[in-house]
């Protein structure tokens, strides 16, 4: 998965279309200077053509590999919420 063509996409079986990290929401979890943070990056604008975000894509992997039950039965946003508990 790449936004873009690249060197290495030459030896790929198949390409599947990333989002831009405009394109896709994250959260990061962060030690700094002793003390615990969390960001989230929000979607800016929607992906484009058949883009996906990664962590759409894993999860959707994860559901047809029957690994769902690793992966908060395929709810991202539970995923998130999981993430985010020890901070409430």
């Amino acid at each position: 998965m790449d936004c873009y063509e690249n060197p290495t996409s030459q030896f790929a079986d198949t390409l599947l279309p990333a989002a831009s990290l405009w394109e896709s929401e994250a959260l990061g979890l962060y030690n700094w200077r002793e003390k615990g943070h969390a960001q989230v990056r929000r979607t800016v604008v929607a992906p484009t053509f058949e883009r996906k975000p990664d962590l759409e894509v894993i999860f959707a992997l994860a559901e047809r590999l029957r690994l769902d039950n690793s992966f908060v039965n395929g709810d991202l946003q539970a995923a998130f919420d999981d993430q985010f508990a020890p901070f409430n």
